[in-house]
């Protein structure tokens, strides 16, 4: 490895933090730029990471200008991915950006074109791809170790939504979100079940919103909620896979819970995350027939963090496991299907 790659930071929200803890911790990267409309949020931000005044910006193109600066994480809302990615392709400047990558297909395909014309590193952070139960799941399941996959169930629950007082901000606006609960946490669920068992071929949706209404951020006016509070589906996979997908954020006295559920002809896998990421597994005829499930150890080897993955995927050392714009194209139409299925109430085939 020559130089230290050096990353901007573009928007300084609450996922920023992430993106920020991880090149700080990486081997081979170090924050040297931060970008925000927020003033003050940006003020705070560098003096908390030593960032030189020169080095931050509130306009997104000129930090991604900078020849200074050779790679940025996009850390945005949902409706400004589009317009700062497609901007960085235009400049060869390498990108990570959070999900979902768009709000509809037709962004998502114009983006993964570009980006692959012009071969620009990039990476979708699809974070729990980098959980090693979630690795080491995918190992086993595509090395046929539990047999041919019959169903899949996953799941995803928050409780941070279950409160009138919670105000109306961007997650809870459709133009600037693109769904609610789906494609906040809801395509997480699916790309794993994308990333370990295989691709989705039909679905049937089925959505609903709670407190409809909610009070505006500086202000008393009662705003309209236009997206989903919760979200479920059935799912059907390659070779006869069947499944659901089930994700909300008014899930009483959950944190970040996940959960996946895989069962093959010889044996079973549980994924689960809570406070640490876990891997059950069932996989003798004496264990099923005492429905024991016992709890593995994970091999250092599928250990990997996200930032220090783009940072390996810069310096052309990428394992090839870490999400792209096709995963994040696969990830949207997925994601417009289903909300199309609610909204028909029927199943739809997906038409990649």
């Amino acid at each position: 490895m020559k130089n230290k790659i050096r990353m901007g930071v573009i928007g300084l929200g609450q996922i920023s933090d992430t993106h920020i803890n991880g090149i700080v911790d990486s081997h081979g990267g170090e924050v040297v730029a931060l970008c925000d409309v927020d003033e003050i949020r940006l003020e705070e931000y560098s003096h908390k990471l030593n960032i030189n005044d020169n080095m931050c910006y509130r306009n997104y193109k000129e930090m991604i200008d900078d020849k200074n600066v050779d790679a940025v994480s996009i850390c945005t809302p949902n409706d400004t991915h589009y317009d700062i990615a497609r901007y960085a392709i235009e400049k060869n400047k390498p990108f990570a950006l959070e999900k979902p990558i768009t709000l509809n297909r037709e962004q998502a395909k114009i983006l993964c074109d570009m980006c692959y014309s012009k071969n620009v590193n990039h990476m979708v952070c699809f974070s729990y791809r980098f959980k090693s139960a979630a690795r080491y799941a995918r190992h086993l399941v595509q090395s046929g170790f539990i047999g041919k996959i019959r169903h899949v169930y996953g799941s995803y629950y928050q409780s941070w939504a279950n409160s009138n007082e919670i105000p109306l901000y961007w997650r809870f606006n459709k133009s600037r979100s693109g769904s609610g609960t789906l494609g906040d946490i809801g395509c997480h669920m699916i790309d794993l079940i994308s990333f370990i068992v295989g691709d989705i071929t039909e679905v049937s949706g089925d959505s609903g919103t709670f407190i409809e209404s909610r009070r505006e951020q500086d202000g008393d006016k009662m705003l309209l909620v236009d997206v989903d509070d919760y979200f479920n589906a059935l799912i059907k996979l390659d070779d006869n896979i069947s499944g659901t997908v089930t994700s909300s954020r008014f899930a009483y006295g959950r944190g970040n819970y996940q959960s996946l559920e895989i069962y093959g002809e010889k044996g079973a896998l549980k994924y689960n995350l809570e406070k640490e990421d876990t891997l059950e597994m069932c996989y003798s005829d004496v264990m099923a027939r005492g429905c024991h499930f016992v709890e593995v150890t994970i091999p250092d080897e599928f250990k990997m963090s996200q930032m220090q993955q783009f940072i390996n995927i810069m310096n052309g050392k990428g394992d090839g496991l870490a999400g792209n714009l096709k995963d994040g194209y696969i990830n949207q139409v997925i994601l417009d299907t289903m909300l199309q299925s609610d909204k028909e109430r029927k199943w739809i085939k997906i038409n990649y």
